[in-house]
């Protein structure tokens, strides 16, 4: 795509927007009563899932979908009362969470997450606004349970109180009943050898509904990386997701080489935490040594054929990634958690007005401390041009991964 070009999608002829619906905050219960007590995930050994996909699950050479038919049970239609879903079976190896403990001695920059960070309690939204072009969420996290609560215990530790500690069922139960057409599910690997199992996992997920857009993940540098990505191409998801504070591995680490190649060779997106913000102290090593607007310049300029996500519209440096964005055409930047007004930043206003066409809506769901739909109301109020707002709401999204 040229600079400034746009995606040919279809358009949408805006009325007036009346404020978002309020509601008390849900309570998790609530959220539950549908479900058992037992784990919604029944786990099978390697082989059980390998003969499950010989039956129509897919595998090296299917795609993603389609989805099953929906029913009035909500996007995992085949739940039982036991709260197994058929099509989610999957084994995942233990998760230890010492792997996610901080182990470093050396002195890291202290960051936005310095401490245990409040949540905030506003109230949310019912639904979204009817008269909103279709939203996709692009930043949406997906994990097999385990690795869900090991998240959890770290952020109530080092990083914020989550808001909804839902399981990957109840996330996506949770935005399509209140009106988001589609999520990018998205997860990372934080050790080598555990990504080939979450690759699977978030197969199994779009597989059982049509409106997730799954992406995989590889541990860069792991053995076999490159044909782990290859494999979960194949299979239908639609990039890759990397997290460089918690994989410790820099934009510029040779181990980035290989993925850089894959998502290039096979034409897919990368979403990578390179920008340096949010850091935590905690993390095992210092996000702001290993992560800048620089080592992404570099990344841009060798590798111009790679789509390449950035979250959090590439906190702290929103200045910077302006230039980077109306420099290079192979970048991309999402809003998660940089509109909400809960980081002690400005709203970067500016870098959502240099190239609309490559911001992405997204918001980290369920791994928030505040209302899922506080960064929505927040873009509305912003009062951009109807047509930047449906490009960034949806078009642009489904531009880059809907192929």
């Amino acid at each position: 795509m040229r600079r400034g070009e746009r995606p040919e999608v279809k358009t949408f002829t805006a009325r007036s927007l009346s404020p978002l619906k309020t509601q008390p905050i849900v309570g998790r219960g609530a959220l539950f009563q549908h479900c058992g007590d037992r784990d919604p995930f029944r786990r099978r050994p390697p082989d059980a899932l390998k003969a499950g996909r010989a039956e129509g699950q897919p595998g090296e050479n299917d795609e993603c979908g389609p989805a099953p038919p929906r029913s009035k049970q909500g996007p995992f239609q085949s739940a039982s009362r036991s709260g197994h879903y058929q099509g989610l079976n999957i084994f995942m190896p233990r998760v230890d969470i010492r792997a996610l403990e901080p182990h470093s001695t050396a002195k890291a920059t202290t960051g936005w997450l310095s401490g245990p960070l409040k949540a905030l309690d506003d109230p949310e939204g019912v639904r979204v606004p009817s008269q909103l072009p279709p939203i996709i969420d692009a930043h949406v996290h997906l994990f097999p349970d385990r690795l869900f609560e090991a998240i959890w215990s770290w952020f109530d530790n080092y990083g914020w109180p989550i808001r909804y500690k839902l399981h990957t069922p109840q996330v996506l139960q949770f935005l399509f009943s209140r009106g988001i057409e589609r999520v990018v599910g998205l997860l990372y690997a934080h050790k080598p050898g555990v990504a080939r199992a979450l690759n699977n996992f978030m197969i199994d997920v779009c597989s059982a509904d049509s409106r997730v857009w799954g992406l995989a993940t590889v541990f860069p540098g792991e053995e076999g990386a490159g044909a782990i990505l290859d494999q979960a191409f194949r299979a239908g998801l639609k990039g890759v997701k990397l997290h460089c504070h918690v994989q410790c591995v820099g934009p510029d680490d040779p181990a980035m080489h290989e993925v850089y190649s894959a998502c290039e060779e096979a034409q897919k997106t990368l979403v990578m935490h390179a920008g340096r913000e949010p850091a935590s102290p905690h993390y095992r090593c210092d996000a702001h040594r290993i992560c800048s607007v620089e080592l992404i310049e570099h990344v841009l300029r060798d590798h111009p054929r790679l789509r390449l996500c950035i979250p959090h519209l590439g906190a702290d440096e929103f200045r910077d990634y302006e230039r980077l964005i109306e420099r290079y055409d192979n970048l991309w930047l999402d809003t998660t958690m940089a509109l909400a007004d809960y980081f002690p930043i400005p709203t970067p206003v500016r870098l959502l007005q240099a190239r609309p066409e490559r911001i992405l809506y997204g918001t980290d769901f369920p791994d928030l401390p505040y209302a899922w739909d506080r960064e929505l109301r927040k873009l509305l109020a912003l009062g951009l041009p109807e047509n930047d707002l449906t490009q960034i709401l949806g078009q642009n999204a489904a531009a880059l991964f809907d192929s």
